[in-house]
């Protein structure tokens, strides 16, 4: 039940990766691995990753989480 912590604007890590004003080439992936916040496990925050909406670094941000179902396993129980 505690209140998510709000960033400093001087707290907020910046990642390295160039600045995209249209869409990404093909192939091209923005934020990818040579994106310092992706080698320190960090998410861009967003309004502030110089590739802004193509950025591929806010999986949780975004609420991109993967498919799972849940299915029965006999005597174990339940699995994923």
């Amino acid at each position: 039940n505690r209140k998510p912590r709000k960033l400093k604007e001087e707290e907020i890590p910046v990642c390295n990766c160039p600045r995209l004003s249209s869409q990404p080439s093909p192939g091209a992936v923005p934020c990818g691995p040579q994106c310092i916040n992706r080698m320190m496990c960090i998410e861009c925050v967003v309004g502030h990753c110089p590739s802004g909406d193509y950025c591929t670094n806010q999986r949780f941000q975004r609420k991109d989480y993967p498919h799972v179902t849940l299915f029965e396993a006999g005597k174990k129980g339940l699995g994923v």
